[in-house]
């Protein structure tokens, strides 16, 4: 629970997450304050279980999922250099350039190869921005198994030249066939699960660089508008 890990951050001085129990977060910071919790560790920690690192591992016949949607929200919202600087981060991470457009208020880039794509949208909203990217793989995973019914085609084929050859029948080729897919299928599976999880570390790394990226933004944000802003010794010498 979200005042368990708010606590133990208090007490360590750590940062930790949980999960929030159903409870809104404006009534977990009013029940954290009647134990002594400080409401900025209630804060820490439900954007920690906001942003850690969901993967699905359930069983996929194909591998992995096609499609994968990677959802996340800072504090602060992007100014123009920041958002160029996180643009060239998408660009070094899946290797193209990609195109930048804009609806309203959201940022969005889209690029990557015929087998990995990826299209990355960032939304500010109530002084915070929410990142949502969605990778798309079914490019690489078509062309994956394309090769690999190739692969059962030919071994097929060879098994039945083999069986023919020593004058054995149809039984036979239908009693091997169920192992000779199965060798194929599974080592094929393997493969391209790894490959579809392969950039995982490197959208973790790509997420808490748009998070620093956001913090940042809000900083200068914040100096430009305090230096903006006269003070109050400021305007009394002004109209004195």
């Amino acid at each position: 629970m979200i005042l368990r890990a708010a606590a133990t951050a208090q007490a360590e001085g750590t940062q930790s997450s949980a999960d929030p129990a159903g409870f809104t977060l404006d009534d977990i910071k009013r029940l954290a304050s009647e134990v002594g919790i400080e409401p900025t560790q209630i804060a820490i920690a439900a954007e920690q279980i906001e942003n850690r690192p969901r993967r699905d591992r359930r069983f996929y016949f194909f591998g992995a999922p096609s499609t994968e949607v990677v959802d996340r929200s800072f504090e602060g919202q992007l100014d123009d250099e920041s958002w160029q600087d996180l643009v060239s981060e998408l660009r070094a991470t899946f290797g193209s350039g990609g195109t930048v457009s804009s609806m309203g208020s959201t940022l969005e880039w889209k690029g990557g190869s015929d087998t990995t794509s990826a299209h990355l949208s960032a939304t500010p909203r109530n002084g915070r921005t929410k990142y949502r990217m969605l990778i798309n793989r079914s490019g690489g995973m078509m062309l994956g198994w394309a090769g690999g019914f190739v692969s059962m085609f030919v071994a097929e084929l060879v098994l039945l030249i083999a069986l023919n050859k020593a004058g054995a029948g149809l039984f036979e080729l239908c009693m091997y066939t169920p192992f000779l897919l199965a060798a194929i299928y599974f080592p094929f599976r393997f493969v391209i699960s790894k490959w579809a999880h392969r950039n995982d570390g490197a959208i973790d790394s790509l997420m808490d660089r748009f998070k620093k990226l956001t913090a940042q933004s809000n900083r200068v944000a914040l100096h430009s508008a305090s230096t903006e802003t006269p003070t109050l010794v400021e305007r009394l010498s002004e109209n004195a």
